[in-house]
């Protein structure tokens, strides 16, 4: 059976309709595609041709369209829902993104915005599509995004206080410390003026920081005190403009200016202790001075004693019968009573024995061998032996040296 005239000649209006909408699509910039309301006609200009990789062959119709650019069947599936949906305008779209895959099997991100079209002869309904290549954009808000959890990551990370403003004063971020610092939790934070979170900061030093920062654009580093709750603290804050406002840190380094003040307190303390103790060793010194004024008061008053009352009574005994020799040994002895010749010819090093000690101090009294001798009840050459022996000790045997000078000398240099 043949078709009404009247029916090709619908068709063929149609037909003209079509073409008429695509000539002026044709040339755009913008991928666009021209569909009818069946999906019989379709049509695709230069730019969508170079969006999806395909030719206008390749892609005859809607199905093969959809088949090609969304090869994953549950995918396309929920794009031909979409699609349905909007056909039969249950959701009018105006705008939807979109993952397709090219001829060369690269995937990019696709805006599409869809346009019914009723023409002014009510002949047929066209739609059309057009595209907007958005894959560097996504990429740069999935860069945004992973950029932004990695600053969030690191301001929870941080144990001191850290929150930021906007231009305004208002609150943009909160991290946890700051929760734990003030109770105040973000959610309640965020979007709040800061003179509404810190009501005691107007008119302070921190309030003129803020503002300098925004206006000169540069950080600033203060100690300030502040008061939370029932607590007064003490914070070291470092504030930074930033291109929305600024961002501030916050240490509390009340526990360390503490610690500081107990130092300052200790140090000042040992002062005044170190001072006192100056004092008392000035006033030791004195003592030990005067010490030994005393001691050569009392060397002296030995030696007066031993001249004035000793010495006349050793004269004495020199007109009874006594041993004149042992008398004038023994006033020698006396009158070296607060000397240091003892003390020095018993050191060690010399290494003399009671005996030796005793004939070296004889020999330093001036004695002779046979003096000696008659002295201690022994033989001449006994005493010569002993002689021989300091000298030895001494370091001078064989030398030219006198023994009784060498004495002296011990008792003068050491």
């Amino acid at each position: 059976m043949n078709k009404p005239a009247y029916k090709d000649s619908e068709e063929k209006l149609k037909e003209l309709e079509f073409q008429e909408i695509w000539i002026t699509y044709s040339q755009s910039p913008i991928p666009t595609l021209v569909l009818s309301e069946c999906g019989k006609h379709l049509e695709y200009n230069d730019a969508m041709a170079k969006l999806t990789g395909y030719g206008y062959d390749e892609m005859p119709d809607i199905e093969t369209w959809m088949i090609k650019l969304y090869p994953d069947k549950e995918y396309r599936k929920k794009v031909i829902e979409i699609d349905k949906k909007s056909r039969h305008k249950e959701i009018d779209i105006k705008r939807d993104e979109f993952i397709i895959t090219r001829k060369d099997g690269e995937q990019r991100h696709v805006a599409f915005s869809v346009y019914n079209i009723i023409h002014e002869m009510k002949l047929t309904n066209l739609q059309i599509v057009q595209g907007e290549d958005i894959t560097d954009l996504k990429k740069a808000e999935e860069e945004l995004i992973k950029n932004e959890n990695k600053f969030r990551e690191l301001a929870e990370s941080i144990h001191d206080v850290f929150f930021a403003m906007d231009r305004n004063f208002n609150c943009t971020y909160w991290n946890e410390a700051s929760e734990r610092l003030t109770g105040i939790l973000a959610e309640e934070a965020l979007g709040k003026s800061i003179h509404d979170i810190f009501p005691d900061i107007e008119g302070t030093k921190v309030e003129k920081s803020y503002i300098n920062i925004l206006k000169k654009q540069k950080p600033d580093y203060i100690e300030h005190y502040y008061r939370i709750g029932d607590t007064d603290y003490i914070f070291e804050t470092n504030a930074y403009p930033t291109r929305d406002g600024l961002s501030v840190f916050m240490k509390d380094i009340t526990a360390r200016k503490h610690m500081e003040e107990n130092l300052r307190l200790s140090e000042l303390k040992l002062q005044k202790q170190t001072e006192a103790l100056e004092k008392k060793n000035i006033a030791l010194r004195e003592v030990i001075e005067q010490v030994e004024i005393e001691k050569n008061i009392i060397k002296d008053d030995i030696i007066a004693n031993i001249q004035e009352l000793i010495i006349p009574v050793l004269e004495k005994l020199k007109l009874s019968n006594s041993s004149d020799e042992y008398v004038e040994l023994l006033g020698h002895l006396l009158n070296k009573l607060s000397s240091s010749f003892g003390r020095k010819i018993t050191k060690k090093a010399y290494k003399l024995t009671p005996r030796e000690i005793e004939i070296s101090t004889m020999i330093e009294s001036g004695l002779m061998n046979k003096e000696i001798s008659l002295l201690l009840n022994v033989s001449c050459n006994t005493i010569e032996k002993h002689r021989e022996n300091i000298r030895k000790k001494l370091g001078i045997f064989k030398k030219d040296i006198n023994l009784r000078t060498q004495l002296r000398r011990i008792q003068s240099y050491y």
